[in-house]
């Protein structure tokens, strides 16, 4: 044995003891050692680059695991007293970069979790190890001895405690015999895993929602040829090629009967069946907003539309609404993803709760039943959830893939998650919910799909390679500027002189800050340090201040609106209301500040005397990119008025003579300096034009087509203009090269997690 290991978790009122013998050399957790003496931190036994800042934190919250440790104790035992610094935000900008190299997030905390306004804590089991010149003298029978021994007092009178071997045992085999009704159960000698890639039909790519057939022999999958048209796909995975299945054009979101025999998928706003090996399709009941079905023994289907979850017989019929729990006043839950447990009567579903905004107050993984409308938490997720007969069950952690053990006869998790995949695919799938009418949510669906017997099927790509390049009108390229990030919106200052980027920190999917890039040396610096998403940056018009909303997590559906003066250390909060609010931009007169509340409300705030905001505009629709012509007379934005997202324009404050200027979609609208040319881009990435003519009344031409750029995310500001007009600079998303996109599949992917 290398050394002694000692298990700790962060639960005080368990505390035990262990030997003072055996003083703690480095700390393990997760994937993760922190040697104590030279303060190194290695991942699976590499060592990987951390600041002495950084180790220091986490050297502190190891030692007090499960504990609170505050902010003040951080400050004293990081900066001694005399010690000249901007405490808040250098803390909160150490805490980031700690949770940035250990790919943690501050929303679905692993290790660093943030206690609102009073400090942190560290949240998963650690292991303290012994020196290995210590541990080395020692036995395995005596290992075995000190397991059940007293442990050492850890430093500051803290106490961790030692999980009981007896009692792990029990536990572990009590969720095993409990899922012990699948096709097999677990077994020593069972094969390792074995990956391999399923490549797309020629000509198209595979949609990022699939399904694995129970008996883990056939996969179903969505292609999508270069036009956007879906067909379902089905492959035998002791074949070399996939079949089409005929007469299921749009088919989305695929899922197999429990017989493995027959496909469901949703299609023309209908739930469809289809015989795997080909056939005709039969259509079940109508359906809106489809997120998922499941398939039980007793060919009873529960599917999702409009966020409530329905049953209907496999045979086809009237469908009908289970019943849910009963929802508080003010909020509303959308129920996504169901999928049945082995007994056909419990089940696993998605559920996010929202005050009426886009921002949920929380997601999570709750198990219920189909006679009941009790449900019980499993653990927080932003994404679905499946579960194998064996108890294991899947989630997404930022871009991972982790795998934990349920015990049912608790109705909890146990034990620790265990990373299975890496890289998930990020696309949403073109899935919508309206959160309520006029307001459409994204629902991530986690791409990942496991059978009975250990088959595991899911979908990978890298991290996006987004590239800001300059482009003149005519569509030719002038050059990058700045470093590949995660960029995922622009704007640019009024005198041309920054940009102001919102980039999505790295192996999270909501933990964005702002950073400012200087046009003339290309040097991107951070400026702000938020542990949610700081978004939406908009500049004054003397291009000094930039103010954004600030997203926490676990505050709910709540942004405050911040201002951060360039050159200034810290930012202030302007407004808040509790409600999410999102800035838009800034009137040129420096006299008002456009914002968003809860997306269908948009306000003026002033900014000087009184500060009370009042209501420009209300609507069941969404608007949003909103943009003062250069004289403030003209407002542009997009709205959703007509079904789909459109350019208008109308003038300010009355908000009269309004007027559509786009035609076929149009996002993020930017003027032109002389007020006399209007910008906008279409959703696959058109940059169009349209002249502008501003009188009593405004004169708009058809728009043209200026060059088509490779860009995603349309509905948040993707480009910038500057020189009147004359140059763009554009966050590009190259298209994933062949084979960056791939359909993985693992057989006996359990095989280490059962280890």
């Amino acid at each position: 044995m290398a050394g002694v290991v000692l298990l700790y978790h962060g639960r005080p009122d368990l505390a035990m003891t262990s030997p003072a013998s055996v003083p703690p050399g480095r700390w393990r957790f997760g994937q993760f050692e922190l040697d104590l003496a030279t303060r190194e931190l290695r991942k699976n036994g590499l060592r990987i680059r951390i600041q002495e800042q950084q180790a220091r934190i986490l050297e502190a919250l190891i030692e007090r695991a499960g504990e609170l440790v505050t902010r003040e104790d951080l400050r004293e035992r990081l900066w001694p007293a005399d010690t000249f610094v901007d405490f808040e935000r250098s803390l909160n900008a150490a805490v980031a970069k700690l949770r940035q190299v250990l790919a943690d997030s501050a929303e679905q905390p692993r290790y660093v979790e943030t206690v609102a306004r009073r400090g942190y804590r560290f949240v998963a089991p650690v292991q303290a190890c012994a020196p290995a010149q210590e541990s080395a003298e020692l036995s395995s029978d005596s290992i075995a001895a000190e397991a059940v021994a007293p442990a050492p007092t850890p430093t500051r009178s803290r106490r961790l405690w030692v999980w009981p071997v007896a009692a792990l045992g029990v536990l572990v085999l009590a969720s095993s015999f409990l899922f012990r009704t699948g096709p097999r159960a677990a077994s020593s000698g069972q094969p390792p895993p074995v990956r391999f890639v399923i490549p797309p039909p020629e000509g198209t790519r595979i949609h990022p929602m699939s399904a694995v057939s129970a008996d883990g022999t056939k996969v179903a999958f969505v292609a999508v040829d270069p036009s956007g048209h879906r067909t379902l796909w089905v492959r035998a995975l002791a074949s070399e090629s996939s079949i089409r299945l005929p007469n299921t054009d749009e088919a989305i979101t695929p899922f197999f009967s429990a017989d493995s025999q027959h496909i469901g998928y949703f299609a023309d706003g209908k739930l469809k069946r289809i015989p795997t090996l080909g056939g005709s399709a039969q259509t079940l009941c109508n359906v809106n907003q489809p997120a998922g079905g499941t398939w039980n023994r007793e060919n009873v289907i529960v599917f999702s539309q409009l966020g409530r979850l329905y049953r209907v017989s496999a045979g086809g019929g009237p469908s009908t609404e289970l019943v849910r729990p009963d929802t508080p006043a003010g909020q509303i839950k959308l129920d996504t993803w169901p999928q049945f447990l082995p007994d056909g009567r419990h089940f696993i579903v998605s559920t996010a709760t929202h005050t009426g905004t886009l921002n949920a107050i929380r997601t999570e993984i709750l198990l219920g039943a189909i006679d009941s409308k009790n449900r019980k938490w499993l653990v927080n997720s932003r994404s679905r959830a499946a579960l194998t007969p064996l108890g294991r069950l899947l989630f997404r952690r930022d871009d991972s893939l982790v795998a934990q053990t349920l015990d049912l006869s608790r109705e909890r998790l146990v034990g620790e998650p265990v990373a299975v995949a890496q890289d998930l695919n990020r696309v949403s799938g073109g899935v919508f919910i309206d959160v309520k009418p006029g307001m459409p949510n994204g629902v991530v669906p986690a791409p990942f799909s496991a059978s009975d017997n250990g088959v595991l099927v899911y979908h990978a790509s890298p991290p996006p390679r987004r590239q800001l390049v300059w482009f003149n009108r005519e569509g030719k390229r002038l050059g990058v500027a700045g470093e590949s990030r995660d960029y995922m919106q622009i704007v640019l200052s009024p005198d041309e002189q920054w940009a102001a980027l919102a980039i999505r920190n790295a192996g999270s999917l909501i933990h964005w800050n702002i950073w400012l890039l200087q046009l003339s040396t290309n040097v991107l610096s951070r400026l702000t340090f938020g542990e949610g998403r700081d978004a939406d940056p908009a500049w004054s018009p003397q291009s000094d201040r930039v103010v954004y909303g600030a997203y926490q997590p676990e505050q709910g559906e709540k942004i405050d609106l911040m201002q951060v003066t360039l050159g200034e250390p810290a930012p202030k909060r302007i407004y808040s209301d509790g409600d999410a609010n999102k800035p838009e931009v800034w009137s040129p007169d420096n006299r008002y500040l456009l914002f968003r509340r809860n997306e269908q409300t948009v306000l003026t705030l002033p900014t000087s005397g009184d500060r009370n905001p009042a209501v420009l505009l209300h609507s069941p629709y969404i608007k949003q990119g909103f943009r003062f012509s250069p004289d403030g007379h003209w407002v542009a934005y997009a709205s959703t008025d007509s079904g789909a997202e459109e350019i208008y324009v109308a003038s300010f404050p009355g908000m009269t003579g309004t007027r559509q200027v786009s035609t076929g979609g149009g996002y993020s609208p930017v003027w032109r300096k002389d007020g006399q040319e209007l910008f906008y881009m279409t959703e696959l990435g058109d940059v169009m034009s349209t002249g502008v003519k501003a009188a009593s009344t405004l004169v708009t031409r058809s728009p043209k087509l200026l060059f088509h750029a490779d860009s995603r995310n349309a509905n948040m500001p993707q480009f910038a203009v500057t020189e009147n007009g004359q140059k763009f600079l554009v966050i590009e998303s190259p298209s994933l090269r062949v084979g960056d996109e791939r359909m993985i599949v693992v057989t006996h992917w359990d095989a280490p997690v059962r280890q």
